[in-house]
């Protein structure tokens, strides 16, 4: 029995109607071998209108690598980055941080479909051409906006805001509130740093609390990508750092396997790689769950955006004395908010509502840890 191409065309494809028709296709194989064929054939074709072209004097070179990435065409000396898009880069999953990365190294990348390059090379041509004018200078690396300045944003905030943006727009989001007695939280940080010797922070141990929390909780583990539900074996943990010129977040890889001291000596090392602008691509692949902690700003509580396909985010507000029945009686007590946005694709209610009980005992009490 035969099936149609239209049934493996990637959304994208299906949805600004790049495929005229139904190709018969006995299987996804025969299909996905069609598709490689498709992007073979568009490579070769502008390729060689690129090698016979010299647009403005730019000299293309093709399979080019930088850093751990191999680009379909570059000119080095214009600072362009030309990608055919099929399929190809999109179902590797990191297709956001390849563009973060080049980008922040002063590329422009330009990405067309492979059937654009096929049907309209002259098309494409045109654009590339628009890019080498000198009306379109190239960006600076991680530019940082002056205070004063009006309008430009450099390249980290414009991709957090599209980020951003993609995560309201299609994420149903849905938040659950918990505020939690932080006294035995407070008295293990100076015994953490005594024991371990490291500058131990409040996001250390609640990092080592969510990935022990997830782990007791794999279903919170998860991503929503394409229609369909990713589990995670490991456990990564994101951490939202703010930057002069936006928003990155660095991921803590396979956190619950790590003690106190390893944890807080990577985390400062990805904050100041961060800071610095010398993120590595693995930097900022493959986190699960996102902390974002906005207590040393002296906010109570806050409500935070999903980062996408992450299926949740805990927003973290400041430690303050509260009035709170203890045996009975009122006493003051440290407390802290804690706040998890979630993905209602990705997650229901109930299941978010147990992880972050599960994470406020936890918090409550830590010895939990040892048992």
């Amino acid at each position: 029995m035969t099936e149609t191409l239209a049934a493996y065309v990637p959304s994208p494809l299906r949805g600004e109607g790049r495929v005229r028709g139904e190709v018969a296709c006995e299987s996804p194989r025969d299909f996905a071998r069609g598709l490689r064929k498709r992007q073979t054939d568009a490579g070769r074709r502008l390729w060689a209108r690129l090698r016979d072209r010299r647009l403005l004097g730019a000299k293309f070179a093709r399979q080019v690598p930088i850093g751990p990435y191999v680009v379909d065409f570059c000119c080095r000396e214009a600072k362009l980055i030309v990608e055919l898009d099929g399929g190809q880069h999109a179902t590797q999953g990191h297709d956001a941080d390849r563009t973060v990365f080049l980008e922040c190294l002063g590329y422009r990348v330009l990405r067309f479909w492979d059937n654009d390059a096929l049907a309209n090379p002259d098309g494409v041509l045109q654009r590339i051409a628009q890019q080498l004018n000198p009306m379109h200078p190239r960006p600076s690396p991680l530019p940082s906006p002056q205070r004063g300045e009006g309008g430009g944003v450099g390249t980290v905030w414009r991709i957090m805001a599209e980020r951003m943006t993609a995560s309201w727009t299609s994420a149903p989001h849905f938040y659950l509130v918990r505020e939690v007695n932080v006294t035995r939280l407070v008295a293990w940080l100076p015994k953490a740093r005594k024991q371990t010797g490291a500058h131990v922070t409040y996001t250390d141990l609640l990092v080592k609390l969510v990935a022990a929390t997830l782990a007791q909780h794999p279903r919170v583990n998860v991503s929503w990508k394409d229609g369909t539900l990713e589990r995670h074996a490991d456990i990564n943990i994101g951490l939202a750092v703010a930057l002069e010129d936006g928003l990155v977040v660095p991921v803590l890889h396979k956190a619950d396997a790590l003690g106190l001291k390893e944890i807080a000596t990577r985390r400062e090392d990805l904050v100041a790689r961060a800071q610095s602008g010398k993120l590595r691509p693995a930097d900022i692949q493959g986190g699960v769950f996102t902390i974002s902690n906005l207590g040393m700003y002296g906010v109570d509580a806050f409500s935070a955006i999903v980062n996408p396909p992450q299926a949740a985010i805990l927003a973290v507000g400041r430690i303050t004395d509260r009035v709170v029945p203890v045996n009975g009686q009122p006493a003051v007590q440290p407390t802290m908010v804690l706040t998890l946005s979630c993905d209602h694709r990705a997650l229901d209610g109930a299941r978010g509502a147990q992880f972050l009980g599960a994470l406020a005992d936890l918090v409550e009490e830590p010895l939990a840890l040892l048992v």
